[in-house]
């Protein structure tokens, strides 16, 4: 195939991701300019960065001549701008959760289908060379079909790219269903794939304080073939760090667990623990092998949705999971939560501008 060059990506919404991002396309060279929604940081970036920012996508699209568009808005306004960039015939990539219903995911997959643009679902997590290490021996059957996927975390977790950790409001502590809804997110998606890329069909919360700043959490979640899912966070003060995500099979276990200075990757089998070797390169910004994947999406002459590492229908997936257990969170409690409310309002069919 002929090499086309590096593609130009232009970002739409510089939040804490979108910065996150920006500094990932920049990085690979990628980056042609970004669209915010206010005149204030338009005139706050056009002082300090290189690359042209504007609010207008259109205009934006035409001046910088891009090939992609990379969505990094607030979740109502994801659906708008990926439609934007099936009218424009752009390849688009949007962070999770990819819309606020899980069927507006589906009826976009169904578009991009129909005008053949791709969309992939930004989603670090899946891109963790640990994480595709295991999920390698795991496809290549090292512990023979699944039974159980259990999450744990424990300690005060720092979050990626330096972004700042949620306060939480006294009001909400506790009660806060939105942090459970946003960041079970992680664990739901990966739990999704290893489970044959698909939904829990049920959840039960055991215990749960709803809380940014002190997660609890234990909840089962049962998927349609038997296979379960456990999630535990304990972010109590005081206790360590500690990640960990076993997958139960019927021959054996993988792990993965992360604590402050140490990563473990092993398979356990009758025959006994072996290390798993895991290979990528080092960098502090998790968003740099997403933009890369992306990269690589942009520059195929035609495309399968086997090409695309996360797709609409695995963002739907995970948003119905996520639902399932955000209701089942609420129920223990006693309270009401309006799903639509957490989940970011409803999806905008049109828009002009960032965010």
């Amino acid at each position: 195939m002929e090499d086309k060059g590096t593609p130009r990506v232009l970002l739409v919404g510089h939040g804490s991701f979108g910065r996150l991002y920006a500094e990932a396309l920049r990085h690979e060279g990628m980056l042609a300019g970004i669209v915010v929604q206010s005149k204030a940081s338009e005139e706050r970036l056009s002082g300090i960065l290189a690359e042209p920012v504007g609010r207008d996508l259109e205009t934006m699209v035409h001046e910088q001549e891009i090939d992609a568009l990379a969505v990094l808005t607030p979740t109502d306004c994801h659906s708008a701008h990926i439609r934007m960039g099936f009218a424009l015939k752009k390849p688009t990539m949007v962070i999770k959760p990819s819309t606020v219903k899980a069927e507006v995911s589906e009826e976009l997959l169904k578009e991009s289908l129909e005008c053949g643009v791709p969309v992939m679902v930004a989603n670090e997590g899946v891109f963790e060379p640990p994480f595709q290490a295991l999920e390698r021996a795991f496809n290549a059957r090292a512990i023979g079909a699944v039974r159980e996927i259990r999450w744990l975390k424990e300690g005060d977790e720092a979050l990626s790219g330096n972004r700042t950790k949620e306060v939480e409001d006294p009001a909400t502590e506790g009660r806060n269903i939105g942090y459970i809804y946003a960041t079970a997110m992680h664990e739901l998606y990966v739990a999704n794939r290893l489970a044959g890329r698909t939904a829990p069909s049920s959840a039960k919360v055991i215990h749960v304080h709803a809380s940014a700043s002190n997660p609890e959490l234990d909840a089962e979640l049962a998927y349609p073939d038997g296979i379960k899912l456990r999630i535990r966070y304990d972010g109590r003060p005081g206790r360590p760090f500690k990640r960990g995500l076993q997958v139960v099979g019927e021959k054996g276990t993988l792990l993965w667990l992360v604590q402050p200075g140490s990563t473990r990757l092993e398979v356990r089998t009758k025959e006994g623990s072996r290390d798993l070797p895991f290979f990528g390169r080092k960098t502090k910004n998790p968003a740099e092998p997403v933009v890369q994947a992306f990269s690589e999406l942009i520059q195929k002459e035609s495309w399968e949705l086997s090409d695309i590492p996360e797709t609409l229908t695995d963002g739907a997936n995970a948003i119905r999971a996520a639902r399932m257990l955000a209701v089942s969170a609420a129920e223990h409690l006693g309270i009401f939560s309006d799903l639509d409310v957490i989940a970011g309002g409803v999806d905008r069919r049109t828009l002009k501008g960032g965010g």
